[in-house]
This record gives C-alpha cells, structure tokens and sequence, in this order.
C-alpha cells in the first residue's frame, strides 16, 4: 500500500485532531479537498481513487444477501469488494463507504489513542462519509427542503442508493433550525423471514432545543439489521402498493411534548415493493412535507399508536 492515504490521515490528525474522524461532513470535506476530487464521482472515478490512495483492487464480488461490501487486507495489501448484482448507483455509495472504515484502521495505527466507533454506529458514520462525498451538501439542502424532504425525488434526481439518500438528508437538515427529521429504509430480501421486514438504516437530524427530548426508543425506528412486523401502515404500503401518510404517530411515552407525522413511500422493483423509505418529522412540523404529499397523493391514516406498524 502506498502512502498517500497515510499521510492524508496524518495531515488530518495533526491539523483538525483525530476525534473529528466522527465528524463525517469534515471528514468528507477535508479528504475531497486533500486529493483534488471533481464535484461528481461516478464507479470509474472511485475505483481510480482507490488505486491512487493505495487500494490494491476494486471488484465486484458475489456477497451473501444483506451485504453490500466488504474490505480485506491480504499480506498488508487492501481489497474492497462491492456486491456485483447491486446497480450502480449503490456501488458507487458502497466504495467510499469502505474508505470511511479504512481511514479508521489507518488512523488507529497512526494514532493509537483513536477510538473507533463500532457496530451500527460505525455504519452510519461510513454512510454519512459516502453521502458527504458524493453529494454537495448546499444544492442537495436545497433540493431536499424545495422537495418537501422527498427521498425518491433525491434518489432519482441524484442517481444514488436510498441509504446514501436518507443519510445525506439527515446531515443537511441536522444542527440547524430546520426540523427534527428521522429518515429510514426498510427492504425485502430473500433471507428475510416471511412476514416481516428488515430495516437497512437509521438516520437522524436532531438539532439541539433546550428541554426537548429528542431520543426515540429503538422499537419505535429499527436500528439497522432489526427485523420489524409487516403489518398495520408498513402493511398497507405494500399490499396497496401506495404512500402511507400517517397523520398522527402518538403515544411516545418517552417524550415531553411531541408526536410525529410519518410518510411511508413503496419501492417497486420487478413490479414487488421491495423497500420501504419512511421519514417522520414532529406533527407540528408537517406542513413541510406538503410539497411532496401534493405529489404523491397518499393513503391516509389519522393516527397511529406507537410504531410505524402498529393498528390505526
């Protein structure tokens, strides 16, 4: 492995501190900045930036269901593998994806007082980095905000997976006055037990309000890898193949004062709903989404106790 992408960390660590690894936006702005990368990177160009930065090789590989990459160190050299069946736009968010948990290894032998996150925490710092890297952060708060926090228009008007999508938007709305904004996916997998889901992400874009809790209990939105029923409004996305708006989600026992509005909108895919893309903002907030509830013309629950899948 060459050298290059220890001495970004080195000029990292010893410029803007090694705790800021966890701050992904800095992260990702500071590694553009450092290798001179242009505004869009498409498949080619990270898989040239690999090999620059001093990753041996970059190939699509057969991955079991539920993985969309991995990285491997043979004999001190780097492989990256990304799931060969995934469409570009997910290859393209996996790889830098990889780099984020690269940078950690390297940063831990160059600084061993670094800590590194681990488990689901790890993963969406390394999602939040990819979003980052692919996404400018003013025109995609643009589109996000104009768009009424629509992760499909996103999705398809930057040409990136659903992850990356509702990981970004939680970066660009998150520490300012905007709103507290939840973003998550939901898929169908082939090893998914009949009658449930598996939630493939969490994100969140909480900013700081004196006295307001605004911590969610898990059950209430999976962290990634859980599996969640197929029932109640998550049910009747899929079965009625159309957006569920729930109105009201109340009875969160864990909050002071608050209740959410949460949209639910299908993925097709080979004519199946084969993801859930959910995003829930306070109920006071709600008018936010109405550009995008003006679009998609919902089904409509008045309210729901709890969670996402419980009855109306």
């Amino acid at each position: 492995m060459n050298r290059q992408l220890e001495d970004f960390c080195t000029h990292f660590g010893l410029e803007l501190g090694v705790d800021n690894v966890h701050n992904s936006e800095l992260l990702a702005r500071a590694f553009r900045k450092y290798f001179k990368l242009p505004s869009i990177l498409r498949l080619n160009d990270l898989q040239e930036l690999g090999i620059k930065i001093g990753i041996l090789d970059i190939r699509p590989v057969a991955l079991p269901s539920g993985s969309r990459g991995l990285y491997s160190r043979i004999n001190g050299d780097i492989i990256i593998g990304y799931r060969k069946d995934d469409w570009d736009g997910s290859q393209e968010f996996t790889i830098p994806h990889e780099f984020r948990e690269i940078i950690g290894s390297v940063m831990k032998g160059l600084f061993p007082s670094f800590e590194e996150s681990a488990g689901e925490i790890l993963e969406n710092e390394a999602d939040s980095f990819a979003a980052a890297l692919l996404m400018d952060s003013k025109a995609f708060r643009e589109d996000t905000i104009s768009s009424g926090l629509d992760p499909i228009f996103l999705h398809e008007k930057y040409h990136k997976s659903y992850i990356a999508v509702v990981s970004r938007m939680a970066q660009v709305l998150n520490n300012d006055a905007y709103s507290p904004f939840w973003g998550m996916v939901f898929e169908r997998k082939e090893n998914t037990p009949h009658g449930f889901l598996l939630s493939g992400c969490f994100h969140r874009a909480i900013p700081y309000i004196p006295k307001a809790r605004y911590e969610i209990p898990n059950l209430i939105f999976p962290k990634r890898g859980q599996l969640v029923p197929l029932s109640g409004s998550l049910r009747k996305a899929v079965e009625q193949n159309e957006a569920v708006y729930i109105h009201r989600l109340v009875g969160l026992d864990f909050w002071d004062r608050y209740c959410l509005s949460a949209l639910i909108r299908p993925v097709i895919w080979k004519n199946n709903v084969m993801k859930l893309v959910v995003i829930a903002i306070p109920f006071e907030h709600n008018y936010k989404i109405t550009p995008q509830l003006n679009n998609v013309c919902p089904l409509i629950v008045k309210e729901v106790f709890q969670f996402l899948w419980g009855k109306s």
